[in-house]
């Protein structure tokens, strides 16, 4: 977000020294909610540090060791392709055009 408090990426926990930051700004409140004041969550690209502070950052080390999504390749997705046209071939073809018939008229005198 480019230091904007508008994606919440950079969420950390203060762990000691809550005096040597700035206060909350609107924008860090609005995407934190009021729950900052029990878990010390602040975001990093918004907290202005006046002294010593200790931050704990587990929950960026946890998101870096996921491993990555891995694609198929171009055979992979023809052959997914081809097994799914052929079981489409299997089911039972409906009857009729597929149109709502009209409704009768009647005519009442």
């Amino acid at each position: 977000c480019g230091g904007c408090a508008s994606c919440g990426q950079c969420v950390v926990v203060l762990s000691d020294g809550e005096d040597s930051v700035s206060d909350i700004s609107f924008e860090e409140k609005q995407l934190l909610g009021n729950v900052f004041h029990i878990t010390q969550e602040r975001l990093s690209c918004q907290t202005l540090v006046n002294g010593d502070i200790h931050i704990d950052i587990s929950t960026h080390l946890e998101v870096k060791t996921k491993p990555k999504t891995m694609r198929r390749t171009k055979e992979e997705a023809e052959n997914i392709i081809t097994v799914r046209k052929e079981k489409a071939k299997e089911r039972p073809q409906r009857q009729g055009g597929g149109r709502r018939p009209k409704a009768f008229k009647t005519e009442i005198n």
